[in-house]
């Protein structure tokens, strides 16, 4: 039976492909999907249809038959359907909570296939999308987005740095998931995520960031390892995006000593920020942390707040 899906999901994906993309609405030849015995007609909407079959809930031979499918659109009609199947995604990431084994490897499959296509350019698009999955997926569906999301690390490792911003503080909420499992792939999702972080300054200390996000007790010893590196590489973007949540955590730590690595650290990173917009961008929001010590703090470091006002653009926020 499965072979028979297979095939019918196969003849549909050669059909559109000769007749174009636009078929996938509608299949103008005669063409068939054999599922328990129903069959598509020729003016039905391939897409819809499918998306029908991967949610009937009284049907695991359906369900599966639409990411066999779902994977053999993928597969032969290659990036050019990119765009279009971006919207199947969370259809079949809810399959990954299918009772059926066979169901949730075959939707698997298919979203490898489906997320292979994409070119580095459209990463943030589909990080977006799979961050929402991500936020409103069940546990297995989260450990899904979460692999997913190390599948764009080797393919488009600029790209991936780039969205550092916005995907860490989303896979750092599921470090603090109460299974076991989606806490586990997250921590392994953000360290994979790091290793694109171009500062050779940081990859040192990819490790012990990572567990200051799932553990802010680890933010001390953290800050007290970097305070004792040499910085000198360029600091950009990406590696704000990681440092700067762990800094303001360490900015507002009780202990004074923590303060003042804080303050080391940060001195030293402000001066290799080469760039005013990215400093105006993720160097603002540590500025009344700093104005805060500086006014009540004891220890000579905090001069160096004047090498924050070293950015005009920084006032303005």
């Amino acid at each position: 039976m499965i072979e028979d899906a297979k095939a019918a999901a196969d003849k549909i994906a050669r059909e559109v492909s000769k007749n174009g993309l636009q078929h996938l609405e509608y299949v103008v030849h005669i063409l068939f999907v054999f599922v328990d015995n129903l069959f598509l007609p020729s003016d039905s909407q391939v897409l819809k249809t499918l998306k029908d079959y991967a949610t009937n809930k009284k049907s695991g031979y359906e369900r599966e038959s639409a990411a066999i499918s779902f994977n053999s659109l993928a597969t032969v009609l290659g990036v050019p359907v990119a765009p279009l199947l971006l919207t199947s995604l969370p259809t079949l990431f809810d399959l990954y909570m299918d009772k059926g084994e066979v169901v949730r490897t075959a939707a698997s499959s298919a979203v490898k296939t489906i997320l292979k296509l994409f070119p580095p350019e459209s990463t943030r698009i589909v990080f977006r999308t799979l961050e929402s999955i991500l936020e409103n997926g069940k546990w297995r569906t989260k450990v899904g987005v979460l692999d997913s999301f190390k599948i764009f690390v080797s393919s488009a490792r600029d790209q991936v740095a780039a969205e550092l911003g916005n995907v860490l503080p989303k896979v750092e909420t599921a470090m603090h998931d109460t299974k076991h499992e989606v806490s586990s792939a997250a921590i392994k999702c953000a360290t994979n995520l790091c290793t694109t972080l171009a500062n050779p300054d940081l990859v040192p200390h990819i490790p012990v960031l990572v567990k200051c996000m799932m553990n802010p007790d680890q933010v001390p010893a953290c800050i007290k390892a970097m305070s004792s590196t040499t910085f000198v590489a360029e600091v950009t973007a990406p590696a704000l995006a990681v440092l700067v949540p762990l800094l303001l955590r360490a900015l507002n730590d009780r202990s004074m000593e923590v303060q003042r690595r804080t303050v080391v650290v940060t001195d030293n990173l402000v001066k290799l920020v080469r760039n005013p917009n990215v400093a105006a961008t993720y160097l603002s929001p540590l500025v009344e942390g700093v104005q805060k010590i500086a006014t009540g703090a004891a220890f000579p470091e905090v001069n160096f707040s004047i090498c924050l006002l070293e950015f005009p653009s920084l006032l303005f926020f």
